[in-house]
């Protein structure tokens, strides 16, 4: 079997698996897709007609229904996300990792955009408050294979759990081919369970290297100190400050699948979390609904007509206790990619939106792999707080070609002014390289604004332009007894068009007041910086729904 073949047959099996009596899976590519719901694709009418008793329930699921109603309308209630007291208490009882990220993955280089691939110098990049490893996949998968210098990759999180994580998928991609590698990474990343063989190549590939770690330390180094260690690759290197990791790659004792599973459902699908559930499933189109109430449950980030029955060990990169599942309820895989990427992946399955979204990083995840293994690519992996990076990188002043801050500059974190004084000497200077940028994410700030009251007024009140997208985009798909009272009572029809007059919001009034709180051009200044015009590495206000958009977008 040809490595295309078979990466289509993952992408697109035959559905006909799993069967309750224990018969044989069909192992052949689906080609006919299911007309009803279009989330299952067979490889013929036969399996199709012999997987039809499994595929009635979610074929025919109420989700997918346009009688479909949240809970709260069901029970004649209101909803817990608009209870002040309930919603500070529901958030304030979390004490959650952020695996996945909450913020589009972005290429911070833009090459030919910016220095043109013709530049020959290394580039240095540093990812101050990294999170997971989205950005620096999309970063490496873009870089023009016309560019002939090197990459060094400073990647820090002040969370341990996150830099163990990251330096294990890391390592993976560094010491196995592409063609073998790009489904554990996708796994261990975002599966609650994963296959044997996944199991296998974490410790054929990277237990050595880490249990490497431990036994170099010393009684004068105990394992909860700081340590230094390097690895050399065939096309790159790591290097890091290590804390103790073999863990990370260990199912805990006395969790088992079942019981992995059961302590994620406990988060993701009890009472308290419905409301913020079915919030969500009234803002996207009725055909999604049923798929991404499926991920909810399942966990497992594969093709929704795949097989299920391999993932059998509990993820060791999220279980570290047999006690609890480490991430809240509202964690999104979808969250961390490029929406019009994610759907412009071309599958039979058009409804599957996590099919296309696992379609969209197996084609990611292989051009990042390819990337490591046509340039060398050095990885610094720390785990400090932002303050104290120039304390730990190769150079403590005028070294980075770009600062990837994330949203540091939120007045919850750092906020503008101590982020571009404490970050802004480690980037280079514009003699060196004139491209040199830091890269910030207002991710609070706009929206905390918006929600600012003056004399009882909005700060930015709905547009006109986006009253007419409301009436073009949503206003066709309502309920037809949807009546303009309806508005108070929190129907999906309601949030529709309030989810439509978030997306249409004039971004830019806003954050004009939030430069001239945070003193931007002052801070700017002070720190010897300009902001860009034009911008060159992510375009302005990049989730705003534009003229052309359709209901799906």
């Amino acid at each position: 079997m040809s490595e295309a073949t078979a990466l289509a047959l993952k992408v697109e099996p035959c559905a006909n698996v799993d069967h309750e009596d224990g018969g044989n899976d069909c192992s052949k590519r689906g080609i006919l897709v299911c007309a009803n719901c279009k989330l299952m694709q067979y490889c013929s009418k036969e399996c199709q007609k012999a997987h039809w008793p499994m595929h009635k329930t979610s074929c025919k699921s109420p989700l997918s229904k346009d009688e479909w109603k949240p809970v709260w309308i069901e029970e004649n209630r209101q909803p817990a996300f608009v209870d002040t007291k309930k919603v500070l208490e529901y958030y304030g009882a979390m004490d959650s990792k952020v695996f996945w990220s909450e913020m589009l993955a972005i290429d911070i280089i833009k090459l030919q955009d910016n220095e043109k691939s013709e530049w020959k110098e290394d580039l240095h990049l540093l990812f101050a408050a990294s999170g997971d490893l989205g950005s620096v996949l999309k970063t490496v998968a873009a870089v023009p294979d016309s560019y002939e210098g090197a990459l060094e990759i400073a990647i820090n999180d002040d969370a341990f759990d996150i830099v163990a994580r990251n330096t294990i998928l890391l390592l993976l991609a560094l010491t196995c081919e592409p063609e073998e590698v790009w489904e554990a990474i996708l796994h261990l990343w975002y599966s609650v369970l994963v296959p044997k063989h996944v199991m296998a190549l974490l410790e054929q590939k990277v237990a050595p290297l880490l249990d490497g770690v431990c036994s170099e330390l010393d009684d004068e180094h105990p394992l909860s100190d700081l340590f230094l260690k390097a690895w050399k690759f065939e096309h790159g290197t790591m290097t890091g400050l290590w804390l103790e990791a073999p863990g990370y790659l260990k199912v805990p004792e006395n969790l088992s699948a079942p019981k992995a599973l059961e302590l994620r459902s406990v988060v993701t699908m009890n009472d308290e979390s419905r409301d913020y559930a079915d919030k969500f499933l009234c803002t996207i189109s009725k055909e999604w609904r049923f798929i991404c109430a499926h991920f909810r449950q399942s966990g497992i980030l594969a093709p929704f007509a795949s097989s299920r029955r391999y993932f059998d060990t509990p993820n060791p990169t999220f279980f570290h206790t047999a006690d609890s599942w480490p991430m809240d309820e509202n964690a999104e895989a979808l969250n961390g990619w490029s929406p019009a990427e994610v759907h412009s992946q071309k599958i039979l399955a058009s409804n599957n939106l996590y099919g296309k979204l696992y379609a969209h990083l197996v084609n990611s995840i292989q051009r990042f792999c390819i990337g490591l293994s046509k340039r060398k690519t050095s990885f610094l992996m720390y785990q400090v707080d932002a303050v104290d990076l120039w304390q730990v990188v190769p150079e403590p002043e005028g070294y980075f070609d770009r600062v990837e801050v994330s949203n540091l500059v939120d007045s919850a974190y750092l906020g503008t002014e101590q982020t571009l004084k404490i970050l802004e000497k480690l980037l280079k200077p514009s003699s060196q390289n004139p491209h040199a940028t830091l890269i910030a994410l207002y991710k609070t700030a706009v929206r905390a604004l918006g929600m600012d009251k003056k004399d009882n007024q909005e700060i930015s009140p709905p547009t006109e332009y986006a009253k007419n997208e409301v009436k073009r985009l949503v206003l066709p798909s309502l309920s037809p007894v949807f009546k303009k009272e309806d508005l108070d009572s929190y129907t999906k029809d309601t949030l529709k068009i309030l989810e439509c007059h978030e997306y249409c919001r004039d971004c830019g009034q806003l954050f004009r007041e939030v430069r001239r709180k945070d003193k931007l051009a002052k801070a700017s200044q002070d720190a010897g910086l300009v902001v860009k015009d034009p911008f060159t590495i992510v375009e302005l206000w990049p989730m705003r729904l534009r003229k052309e958009s359709t209901l799906e977008d």
